[in-house]
């Protein structure tokens, strides 16, 4: 209730895809994207990454991740963030 008081609103989508990403991200809507994470084998956790952007020349999503200790802006394979 605090955020929508402030005029933020979010939309639950379940199983999207890459084109509806780039559409929401190009039309300046951040996505927030339910991950797997595994940083050992073995050893994975449920995780929250920002999708804010892409490079389809590079096929590669970019996202803001609160894990990476090397700084919150990381990348990603198209192939690397699986949908449906």
């Amino acid at each position: 209730d605090f955020a929508r008081g402030q005029g933020y609103e979010a939309t639950l989508l379940v199983n999207g895809n890459a084109d509806l990403l780039r559409t929401l991200v190009s039309n300046g809507l951040p996505v927030l994207l339910e991950t797997w994470h595994e940083p050992e084998p073995n050893d994975g956790l449920g995780h929250y990454r920002l999708l804010v952007g892409y490079d389809d020349a590079a096929q590669q999503w970019t996202l803001y991740d609160s894990y990476d200790a090397a700084g919150l802006v990381s990348t990603d394979a198209y192939q690397g963030i699986r949908m449906g």
